[in-house]
């Protein structure tokens, strides 16, 4: 019960700052991450039993939820910097959009001055 029910938060968590560094293809983001949990789901299980042969249900389980345990620092680095990531991703966008609109408008003929072929 203990690994399970820390898990679910963690994905959560990390669903939604998934969700909110691509906001412009949110659906694709999951998808892949979707694909990506599954496939290491299938990696994990396919171990779990040498693992269990070679240490012990218990202690593998152990292992497991150490493993997790270890990982939940990584949350309080994304709490503590997060807001910080996405405000320079979105300023980097916008640097990047910026002059590409700026080129179009520029470099599109005017309307009534005809270009010479």
């Amino acid at each position: 019960m203990f690994n399970p029910g820390l898990q679910y938060p963690i994905v959560k968590i990390l669903n939604t700052l998934l969700t909110d560094l691509n906001q412009e293809s949110a659906s694709t983001a999951q998808a892949a991450c979707n694909i990506v949990r599954c496939l290491l789901a299938a990696a994990a299980m396919s171990c779990i039993q040498i693992i269990i042969d070679h240490v012990g249900v218990g202690f593998c389980f152990t292992i497991i939820a150490a493993i997790t345990a270890l990982c939940l620092p990584l949350l309080a680095v994304e709490r503590a910097k997060g807001l910080g990531w996405r405000q320079s991703r979105e300023r980097g966008r916008a640097n990047i959009i910026a002059p590409a609109e700026e080129e179009s408008r520029a470099g599109s003929p005017k309307e009534g001055n005809p270009t010479v072929d």
